[in-house]
């Protein structure tokens, strides 16, 4: 088992565990839900029927038992669809409907949109509850469930009601990996490279190295340990001492404003067209060709390849505007640029654009010129 130290000596400091052996992880849960008054497992729908949840689903039943603690069960939908308020509502409902206390843990089983939902949920429930994560995609592993941000999307825009809240510990269980499609694997991994492109360090070697196993890779157990255990790394490294994003953590949101923006023309309350981690992969191309322009850099095609030879989107399809049913490409254009410039990451009007000045090197750039925006995301339309 890999023990991976968050935010050691400061207040928010807990592990993170990997292993592919669920025994491994017991010792560490019967320590969490001690004294608790009872325990809730929201289960993301999309694992239910597996083996890695059914043997999850057996140990917390034993150690529910062993401690006479209450057990209870809420089946969740995956998708942006169900990430809103109108969930949240629900959630609140059904808890206070079994009298569940302030004084539960509350465990968060499956992809980011379900650990976003339960982590906000145990923000605002009786004014906070303790949390748990057990994330079961390599989006989640790596990237949603550390760093302690919670969220939900409104009718409009992504993630843009939300809260900071960091979990008592963190369970990867890697066994979860063998459940996904291969689509849904490489959507994560998007996540993965962009953060390989942030910091000098093993991953992005290791990275370039896995394009060799292809849809295998996810079966290669011991690299695709290493490779999450360096990308919580890497990520436990941007957002030390900086939680609430004032500085080093807005890097990781490089690709971000412009995957956001491609993401909220889609209809929230359906399922999406691009995956969050195949938006990314758009936005990372926008912003290595907007980098080219303003530093110099010669990124792009180096990322390019990188992001199409794990079958991610490199450019924005005739298929996902017709979806859209928009007229023109100047009024997919329009709006794309106009949603970047609502970007929650924005300050004092002007749009702050994570981008890198040199590879390892990311920066940011502060504009509001809308043809440079605009060319950005005009790139994803060209052929490539």
């Amino acid at each position: 088992m890999r023990v991976i130290k968050a935010y050691e000596n400061t207040i928010d400091q807990y592990d993170i565990f990997v292993s592919k052996d669920l025994n491994d992880f017991t010792e560490r849960l019967e320590a969490l839900i001690l004294k608790r008054s009872s325990i809730v497992l929201f289960i993301d729908s999309y694992v239910l029927n597996t083996k890695a949840f059914s043997n999850l689903k057996d140990l917390f039943i034993q150690l529910s038992e062993k401690y006479s603690i209450p057990l209870l069960k809420k089946v969740m939908e995956p998708g942006k669809h169900s990430k809103n308020l109108l969930t949240i509502d629900h959630l609140l409902n059904w808890l206070v409907h079994h009298n569940v206390q302030r004084d539960t843990l509350f465990i968060a089983v499956g992809g980011g949109v379900t650990g976003d939902i339960v982590g906000f949920l145990s923000t605002i429930y009786f004014r906070g509850v303790s949390l748990c994560h057990f994330p079961t995609n390599l989006l989640a592993m790596t990237d949603s469930s550390i760093g302690g941000k919670t969220a939900v999307n409104t009718t409009k825009h992504i993630n843009s009601c939300g809260t900071y809240k960091h979990p008592e510990g963190t369970f990867i269980f890697t066994k979860f990996l063998s459940t996904l499609h291969a689509r849904d694997f490489f959507a994560g991994f998007a996540e993965v490279i962009k953060i390989s492109l942030l910091k000098e360090g093993p991953l992005l070697k290791r990275i370039i190295e896995s394009q060799n196993y292809g849809p295998n890779l996810k079966y290669e157990e011991e690299l695709v340990e290493q490779i999450i255990e360096d990308s919580i790394i890497y990520k436990l490294h941007f957002t030390k001492d900086d939680i609430t994003e004032k500085s080093k953590r807005l890097f990781l949101n490089l690709g971000h404003t412009f995957a956001h923006s491609i993401e909220s023309l889609q209809d929230l309350t359906n399922e999406e067209y691009f995956r969050h981690g195949e938006a990314v992969s758009l936005g990372l191309i926008a912003s290595a060709f907007m980098g080219d322009i303003i530093y110099g850099t010669q990124l792009e095609e180096e990322i390019t390849n990188i992001l199409s030879s794990y079958n991610l989107p490199i450019r924005i399809s005739p298929k996902f505007i017709e979806e859209l049913s928009y007229k023109s490409k100047d009024y997919l254009l329009e709006n794309l640029v106009k949603k970047a410039l609502l970007d929650k990451k924005g300050q004092n009007r002007l749009l702050r654009i994570i981008l890198l000045s040199d590879l390892f090197k990311p920066s940011i750039y502060t504009t509001d010129d809308r043809e440079l925006i605009r060319s950005a995301f005009n790139r994803l339309l060209d052929d490539p």
